[in-house]
């Protein structure tokens, strides 16, 4: 036979409604604070994978090939930077910052080094 069904008290006493939501609000900022805590290590973690694959593809690169940018963050001082270091400082802003960034290339890279009285076939 089933236990019987108690019914909720008509009259619950005020000071343990709002004992109750605060334990169980406690409870959950907890269990937030911890899964907060697990996404941002995540995220570090991807960060720190994505400049590690761009380090590798760069380091991969034949020196013809690389390129440095002059890059300025919020009209500050420009810097000489390659993809790597660009990709990096990207990614080390404090989270919700916001800034404009301007990138300055010295050299045409779509330049294949053909002359114009160069017969060869784009």
């Amino acid at each position: 036979m089933p236990p019987p069904r108690t019914l909720p008290d008509p009259d619950p006493d005020p000071a343990d409604v709002i004992g109750g939501a605060l334990t169980a609000a406690e409870a959950a900022a907890e269990r937030f604070a911890t899964a907060k805590t697990e996404v941002l290590h995540a995220l570090a973690s991807v960060d720190e994978a994505l400049v590690e694959l761009v380090q590798r593809v760069f380091d991969a690169t034949p020196p013809e090939f690389k390129r440095s940018y002059t890059v300025s963050f919020d009209d500050a001082d420009p810097e000489q930077m390659d993809l790597p270091e660009f990709v990096r400082a990207l990614l080390e802003r404090p989270g919700g910052t916001r800034a404009e960034v301007t990138i300055s290339v010295a050299e045409d890279l779509y330049d294949d080094g053909a002359g114009e009285g160069d017969d060869r076939e784009p």
